[in-house]
């Protein structure tokens, strides 16, 4: 299915991971600026933002530069009040995962009165104006097509357009976040252009919340009310989606092999994989979440130490990773 080995892969990740890296400011010690930067993330119970938060951090400290953190755990009542706090204790940036991107304009029209400049991580946001903020994460759009094409690789590796059964592909969409619609909808679109013989009533949209759990228990009654459906593509805007809907198809008992589901992000991979008993959630579009803390907090401090002007997006690349790709993924490091 891969025209790269593992080995190959690999490789052609760090080369990436370098030319990246390029963006990143020298390290350069006993700085006599001090500099403090607010990072207000959404979702700190996730592996996703523990990782980014940890690649920020890394690279603050070894900048010299003090990073604040802030859980707000979907709650942007409190992202906003935590934003006041940061801007009335004088800090010199904002770094920001927004709960949701409605709060975008009040978010960035509050920090540009208190003369505070803001980078976006992972959800992009606009002012009031409709001027985006500088942003750090991936595109959107591009990752989308890399699962829908993975999607399609997988189905036409296993044969199921011959299978003895009936085919659903099905998008698990957080249809409330406007960067997760452009990350399935861009899928759905792929897997439409490959696939123009699929059948239109056998893509079927299962809604959830952006959490695991609620994908898995919004995804039961998408199993019931497709009862002749024996074969299961999923994707979503994150593992968690793919996840969720992989535990509900267990739960009904349908055997891993009837399932095949690409993730994006890779988090939940490695404890998924290291399991012995098979699973449905057979792939993902890897994207390094660390890498988005470094990007923001280099491309920050650029600007604040170095006046190097903010890059209107700043993108992490993804790669494509099956269970025998460990190495690529770091698991247990």
């Amino acid at each position: 299915m891969r025209s790269l080995s593992v080995s190959g892969r690999f490789a052609l990740l760090l080369i990436v991971a370098g030319l990246l890296m390029i963006s990143l400011p020298m390290i350069v010690s006993g700085q006599e600026d001090d500099i403090t930067i607010g990072y207000i993330v959404k979702h700190l119970d996730n592996p996703w933002f523990v990782s980014e938060t940890a690649g920020a951090q890394e690279l603050a400290d070894a900048m010299g530069v003090e990073l604040l953190i802030q859980d707000v755990q979907f709650d942007s009542a409190l992202a906003m009040s935590t934003l006041d706090t940061y801007i009335g204790s004088g800090v010199d940036g904002i770094i920001i995962v927004v709960p949701e991107q409605q709060i975008g304009p009040a978010v960035l029209d509050r920090a540009a009165e208190a003369g505070i400049p803001v980078i976006a991580v992972d959800d992009e946001i606009q002012d009031s104006a409709g001027n985006p903020a500088p942003f750090a994460g991936f595109n959107a759009a591009a990752i989308g097509q890399q699962v829908g094409t993975l999607a399609v690789q997988e189905f036409r590796d296993r044969g199921w357009d011959s299978v003895d059964g009936k085919v659903g592909v099905f998008n698990i969409e957080f249809a409330n976040l406007g960067v997760c619609t452009a990350r399935t909808d861009a899928t759905t679109e792929t897997w439409k252009e490959l696939m123009p013989e699929f059948p239109a009533e056998q893509m079927i949209l299962a809604p959830y919340d952006g959490t695991l759990i609620n994908a898995a228990d919004t995804f039961s009654s998408i199993i019931t009310a497709n009862p002749d459906i024996t074969h299961f593509v999923l994707y979503s805007c994150n593992d968690d989606g793919v996840m969720g809907a992989v535990r509900a198809l267990e739960q009904a008992g349908v055997p891993a092999e009837n399932i095949i589901g690409v993730g994006l992000g890779a988090h939940l991979a490695c404890d998924e994989w290291a399991k012995d008993e098979p699973t449905g959630f057979s792939s993902a579009i890897f994207i390094d979440a660390a890498n988005h803390g470094r990007f923001a907090v280099a491309n920050m401090v650029n600007y604040l130490r170095y006046d190097v002007p903010l890059p209107v997006f700043t993108y992490a690349p993804g790669l494509v990773v099956t269970r025998e790709d460990h190495e690529i993924l770091n698991c247990g490091a």
